[in-house]
């Protein structure tokens, strides 16, 4: 009996080492900072991302696309579009947004930005931990 459990035990050890991902930016960051545009970028190069406030917004979500919102006040414009590998994002940096495209908040929720680019409207995501 002590030697089955002694069996077990050590396969549930080797199951947990084996499932760790040190691969993956996201699993092995501090899980209480907000993601970086390199960690988004590296595990998706062709998001859409760009940085307000200090926080990295994505849009292409699928349950943020499915919702109805409303623009708000506009509280920014894009600054500064970047090259695909450039990961060093401030305030006002997009990676595919045209520079000069307005920022408006949501009046419904604080999570989510509105961007209009070219006739189009898209919601941008808060990529936040936590």
């Amino acid at each position: 009996m002590h030697k089955t459990l002694s069996i077990v035990f050590l396969g549930m050890i080797a199951l947990i080492i084996g499932c760790s991902n040190e691969d993956d930016p996201i699993a092995t960051s501090n899980s209480e900072e907000n993601p970086t545009a390199e960690e988004i970028l590296t595990l998706d190069e062709e998001a859409d991302i760009f940085m307000f406030n200090g926080i990295i917004y994505n849009t292409n979500v699928d349950w943020v696309d499915e919702l109805t919102l409303t623009k708000g006040d506009q509280v920014g414009e894009v600054k500064e579009q970047v090259e695909k590998d450039h990961f060093e994002y401030s305030n006002g940096t997009a990676n595919k947004l045209s520079v000069g495209s307005p920022i408006f908040e949501a009046n419904e929720r604080d999570d989510i930005l509105i961007v209009e680019e070219d006739g189009e409207v898209h919601y941008y995501y808060a990529l936040v931990e936590g």
